[in-house]
């Protein structure tokens, strides 16, 4: 296989996880109105708890190693690390979502993310501290005894397979009364409350949906690498997966996958190969990572509805109450005669 086949199967891997991440943003923020710029967060405990469930346990060395460790299979620590996401999630909501308003919550979720970034950095007795998680299994390469390249093609049509399941499960939440109730929240969440909704509960429920998803895609980003440290992720990186949502089109599912396409194939990944292929300079793909944000500003400027927009329903349609039919009036009636 040629090195650029290589390349375009590894960015495709890419679109595929960013379109699994960008699936939870957008349920936890464009459909239920949790302005969640934590985001990655999620993404990275999910990596790190996939390391740590496929690895043996490292005896600490001059005060480096992982105090946990269970060398699981690499197809059950995927699942098992995002469940285990999820229910993080849910706690921190729980915690934090009771009495803060959302844009106060915004700001501690992103000072929470921050602890926890430096936290990563500086503590060398559960993760290796900047050393990270290193030489995290490949899932099925072993029993295949495939190498690094036929896995990525192999691990490519896993990671598919995934995000078809998990987009027409959101697709199956949307449309359900759980899916219209985060929709009322968003526009309103004292209507939904006086309707009779537990706002609280609802919320709690998106973040942890939100968290499930974030630690799916977290955890493939740490399979393809092998590794993972506080250098493959830093909590400002959720405003990446934010302009894949806005691009795509907030509250479509189709659209998160547009978004993810668009940036990984034109700002991100591309801009790489090019760059490190052709123009031997770094560049290139510098001034393509600062151009998403003029991406991000042209979209909410010129498109704030993005590529694929979300088809709107009214807020009785979300709460499962429709309008009550109006009595269809004949126009040729005078105003007495309609009285």
């Amino acid at each position: 296989m040629s090195a650029f086949f290589l390349f375009f199967m590894t960015m495709v891997f890419y679109v595929i996880v960013f379109w699994i991440a960008s699936l939870g943003l957008d349920l936890v923020w464009s459909r239920t109105g949790i302005p969640l710029f934590a985001y990655y967060l999620y993404v990275a405990v999910g990596a790190y708890l996939t390391g740590l469930f496929s690895l043996p346990h490292v005896p600490l060395q001059n005060g480096v190693g992982n105090l946990f460790g269970f060398n699981l299979p690499g197809l059950l620590a995927l699942p098992l690390a995002a469940v285990v996401t999820g229910l993080f999630a849910m706690f921190v909501g729980a915690v934090f979502m009771r009495r803060l308003r959302t844009d106060y919550l915004a700001v501690v979720m992103v000072a929470v993310a921050l602890v926890i970034w430096d936290f990563s950095q500086n503590d060398i007795t559960l993760v290796s501290g900047n050393t990270g998680l290193t030489n995290i299994p490949l899932p099925l390469a072993g029993v295949l005894h495939i190498n690094i390249n036929q896995w990525t093609y192999l691990y490519t049509g896993v990671a598919f397979v995934w995000a078809l399941a998990l987009w027409w499960i959101m697709k199956t939440v949307s449309n359900s009364p759980t899916g219209r109730v985060f929709r009322a929240i968003r526009d309103d969440s004292v209507v939904a409350a006086t309707i009779g909704k537990n706002v609280y509960r609802y919320q709690i429920l998106s973040m942890g949906i939100g968290g499930f998803y974030a630690a799916i895609a977290g955890g493939f980003l740490a399979q393809l690498a092998t590794s993972w440290n506080p250098s493959s992720w830093a909590p400002f990186e959720v405003f990446n997966v934010f302009t894949m949502v806005i691009v795509g089109g907030v509250g479509s599912n189709l659209g998160m996958l547009v978004g993810a396409a668009l940036l990984q194939v034109l700002f991100i990944q591309g801009p790489t190969y090019v760059a490190s292929n052709y123009l031997h300079s770094p560049t290139f793909e510098t001034l393509a990572a600062a151009a998403i944000g003029v991406l991000m500003w042209l979209s909410l400027w010129f498109r704030p509805q993005g590529a694929v927009p979300e088809r709107l329903k009214s807020t009785a349609w979300y709460l499962g109450r429709e309008p009550a039919l109006q009595e269809t009036i004949n126009p040729d009636l005078t105003v007495e005669e309609r009285a």
